[in-house]
């Protein structure tokens, strides 16, 4: 069997219908799936290996001192201004929240938080931050 011939095989495999499970699909759609599983894999993995230096970052940046992050924001016309702190203290950390605006200031704190895993939920519940915003 040569090449061209089982080139040709398979050109053929991807137009036919394929029954499966009682659903009906074409050759391709198998190999577009499979595509796009690999891809998933893949972005999957790269995602993974960026939270994991995020954390190792921010775990060795919390160990010289707090994380900082500024947002502003315009909340009915007037301009809001978010600063948030991390610390980490015994081994928990701690993320402070101060609102700023025309009438004053408003300060609000997380209770001791036991991992970055917690961190970065209450960050993404409670405040307009996530765990990448905070800088030295």
């Amino acid at each position: 069997m040569d090449v061209w011939h089982m080139v040709s095989q398979f050109a053929q495999w991807l137009g036919e219908k394929h029954s499966s499970h009682g659903r009906w699909s074409y050759g391709y759609m198998a190999v577009v799936n499979v595509a796009v599983a690999v891809g998933t894999w893949v972005a999957t993995k790269e995602l993974m290996a960026k939270r994991k230096e995020l954390k190792a970052r921010v775990t060795t940046t919390l160990a010289s001192g707090n994380l900082t992050a500024t947002s502003f924001a315009e909340e009915g016309g007037q301009q809001v201004r978010f600063t948030g702190v991390l610390l980490e203290d015994e081994g928990a950390y701690i993320v402070t929240l101060t609102r700023q605006d025309d009438q004053g200031s408003v300060v609000s704190s997380s209770d001791g938080l036991h991992s970055l895993e917690e961190v970065d939920g209450y960050l993404r519940g409670h405040t307009p931050f996530i765990l990448s915003d905070f800088r030295r």
